[in-house]
């Protein structure tokens, strides 16, 4: 396989003019070195945008690790492939091939170590804030050792973050595993741990550990799912750097068409942004774009929120309650409460008048949703009589 920025740039000309009803080549900007830097965007164009997840992929983001290249164009193969078609039809998916053209072509590292790089935080992070990615993967690759991972740690202990991006890394893993492909799954600190080496490396600065950065602002400013790979070069050829890419990646895509079960609707799991599966603040809105900019506003304003509190003063009655402290809010926010089996729901009211909800249930239990209107601050709470 040809490796070089020109047949990278030439395979996703040619991919935009044999699909040019789902693909689109988009300009991000230019380079220091004055190189383009390329966004592949595919969907279905024939389905609206307020309607899809919105997911960005990330590659070349260190210009030497060239094991990224296969499962890059893999994975865009893939995504115009028949096989891609229901995630062309619920998601927008933005590919970003050579983050760093100009480290690429000298094949050289060519990023900073424990910050965002210039270009990615002039060109990048903009495009992810400007969508307000539900879920960002930045794609990596060794050229040592055997190891090849998935890799998660940008979280925050006010949701179920931790969980779900356990979830999320397993179900990449398990999707590897079956193509054979042994991923292991690690946290915060992969990189400067170092796994594939016998004696790991001290890490350089133990608060700055982790260089997926443009995962941190992803994760901290819109709540985004995000998640790093690594994928390997030195004990795998171009063609199985591809498939063992594209193994892990799939399971991570079809995530964002699945409606996990805690979630009234389907998409990237990462709307409880606090308290837990029992009792929770929600992103609100009837589409996906709605829930876009509901999640964002809330996750910026979050530190104006309590901790969300289920009570039970009796058997036949839940009181979940929240308080805001923040300036007035633009967008709807919900207050989820799960309840134990499926039980008859007599009366469900919000600050003491009687409101809608909507609910959906597992085998076990059931999750009540009442969506409060932009909010001022105050204290809200739902009491459902049953």
């Amino acid at each position: 396989m040809n490796l070089s920025l020109e047949a990278v740039e030439k395979n996703t000309n040619k991919l935009a003019v044999n699909n040019p009803g789902i693909v689109e080549l988009h300009s991000l900007g230019i380079s220091a070195e004055g190189r383009d830097i390329n966004a592949v965007y595919i969907t279905d164009k024939r389905v609206s945008l307020a309607e899809k997840e919105v997911a960005v992929v990330m590659g070349l983001r260190h210009g030497d690790e060239v094991g990224v290249v296969p499962a890059v164009s893999s994975l865009l193969d893939w995504l115009v492939s028949e096989d891609g078609a229901e995630i062309r039809r619920r998601q927008l998916v933005i590919v970003i091939p050579v983050v760093n053209p100009d480290g690429f072509i000298k094949q050289e590292f060519g990023a900073p170590r424990d910050m965002i790089s210039d270009t990615e935080n002039k060109y990048i992070l903009p495009l992810i804030l400007e969508c307000q990615a539900d879920m960002l993967l930045d794609i990596h690759s060794l050229d040592r050792g055997d190891l090849e991972a998935v890799i998660t740690g940008h979280t925050t202990h006010l949701g179920e973050d931790d969980l779900i991006h356990g979830i999320a890394t397993g179900k990449m893993a398990e999707g590897a595993a079956a193509a054979g492909y042994p991923y292991v799954i690690h946290t915060l600190g992969v990189q400067s741990r170092a796994p594939w080496l016998s004696t790991p490396r001290p890490p350089r600065n133990p608060s700055s550990s982790y260089n997926n950065w443009v995962c941190a602002p992803a994760y901290e400013q819109l709540h985004s799912l995000v998640i790093g790979m690594e994928v390997n070069s030195f004990s795998l050829n171009d063609e199985e750097c591809g498939n063992s890419g594209l193994a892990a990646i799939v399971p991570l895509l079809q995530l964002g068409n699945t409606r996990s079960f805690w979630e009234y609707a389907p998409g990237y799991p990462n709307r409880i942004l606090r308290g837990n599966i029992h009792i929770s603040l929600r992103a609100s809105g009837q589409n996906a774009a709605e829930r876009r900019k509901s999640r964002a506003e809330l996750w910026q304003k979050r530190e104006f929120f309590s901790d969300p509190i289920k009570i039970m003063p009796t058997t036949h009655n839940i009181k979940a309650s929240i308080e805001y402290s923040g300036e007035p809010l633009s967008n709807a926010f919900s207050i989820c409460c799960r309840i134990r089996g499926n039980p008859g729901i007599k009366d469900i009211r919000l600050n003491g008048t009687k409101t809608d909800y909507y609910m959906v249930a597992d085998n076990c239990s059931s999750f009540v949703f009442v969506d409060v209107p932009p909010a001022v601050a105050g204290a809200y709470e739902v009491s459902i009589d049953l």
